[in-house]
């Protein structure tokens, strides 16, 4: 009996030790917004920070606390599917994918692509842009092309090589829609066959894309001008000139129910002085805003959720970042410390 007892004791004990180890394999508290902080370039220190918006709790570094090392990468952005999220990264160019719940590392490509943006799934393919190998003396990119990843190994299978730098992915009806940001076009490709089955003309330098209620597409340009297509007939239905933008890897959301347009525009003066704003259009607009909802130096990213604006600041690039949290008329609610250059968001 007394030995029956050390081994039940014994089998008690490792039953503990091991659901302990599996409470720490994720997040230590239910955080349910997540900060995407690009990190230096240099120093590849992209990283991803929690946040509970009901306790106010924040956790450094999600993602090297629950796997054990860092992304050692420079974030570009985070996109979640099928209970993924595809990290795009550059120095070193890879893909990351981790499980949206448990944020444990579910596999890399690290060989292949050439200074990745943007991802996009559909089924078990996935599809990254790539700008192509940086040119010192052009000061551009050699060589552009969009990666096609068979997810089910985690494997290029294929490259579609592009006559322009591709920029942001949608996924639409069996339809890839590309934006290729230093053209006036976004190339539509079956994603059966791959093939190219459509060109729509745009302003100058179409860049992120977003679905708003009716399944139209929304499309921010570097050029100051925002775009709505009929993905029925893939042609421009409304052009908004004269918007205030970045002019390079523009940042937009759209609200819940997808009525709201918000886009981050950032300028600088004749002694490049920066200032960064924050804008809100609605979908059924035809006039550019011009007052902005909030305005600071060095806004770095966006996202909306629910009634809360959030803003990341990169505080001039000098250490961690802050998130601002605002209501949609532009009051602060509170405001906590990031990772470096906080430059996304992802609700859950």
């Amino acid at each position: 009996m007394k030995i029956n007892n050390i081994f039940k004791l014994f089998a008690l004990s490792i039953f503990l030790i091991t659901s302990c180890s599996d409470d720490d394999s994720g997040p230590s508290f239910q955080s349910n917004v997540l900060v995407i902080n690009e990190g230096n370039f240099l120093s590849a220190e992209g990283s991803i920070t929690g946040f509970n918006s009901s306790t106010g709790e924040v956790e450094a570094d999600l993602y090297q606390s629950t796997n054990g090392f860092a992304i050692a990468a420079t974030i570009q952005q985070v996109e979640t599917f099928e209970n993924e999220f595809f990290i795009t990264c550059n120095n070193p160019d890879k893909l990351e994918v981790i499980n949206s719940t448990s944020l444990m590392n579910s596999g890399t490509i690290s060989e292949g692509l050439a200074t990745p943006y943007a991802f996009a799934g559909s089924g078990d393919t996935g599809f990254v842009t790539n700008w192509g190998t940086y040119n010192s003396e052009t000061y551009g990119y050699d060589d552009p092309f969009i990666a096609v990843v068979d997810l089910s190994d985690l494997t290029i299978s294929s490259t579609i090589p592009c006559d322009y730098k591709p920029q942001d992915l949608l996924v639409l009806g069996g339809k890839l829609y590309v934006s290729n940001v230093n053209s006036n076009s976004i190339t539509v490709m079956d994603i059966a066959t791959l093939e190219v089955v459509a060109s729509i003309e745009t302003p100058a330098g179409p860049d992120k894309m977003e679905l708003d209620a009716a399944g139209d597409i929304w499309v921010i340009c570097t050029s100051g001008n925002l775009v709505k297509i009929d993905v029925a007939s893939n042609e421009v239905v409304k052009t908004i000139e004269n918007v205030p933008t970045s002019g390079f890897n523009e940042k937009m959301v759209l609200n819940s129910d997808k009525s709201k347009i918000y886009f981050l525009s950032t300028t600088y003066d004749a002694d490049w002085v920066a200032t960064s704003n924050v804008f809100e259009i609605s979908t059924t607009a035809s006039i550019a805003p011009s007052t902005p909802i909030v305005s600071s130096a060095s806004f770095y990213g966006i996202g909306v959720d629910g009634e809360v604006l959030y803003v990341g600041d990169h505080n001039n690039y000098q250490g961690n970042g802050t998130v601002f949290r605002y209501t949609l008329d532009g009051e602060e609610i509170d405001n906590f410390e990031s990772g470096i250059n906080p430059n996304g968001f992802i609700f859950r």
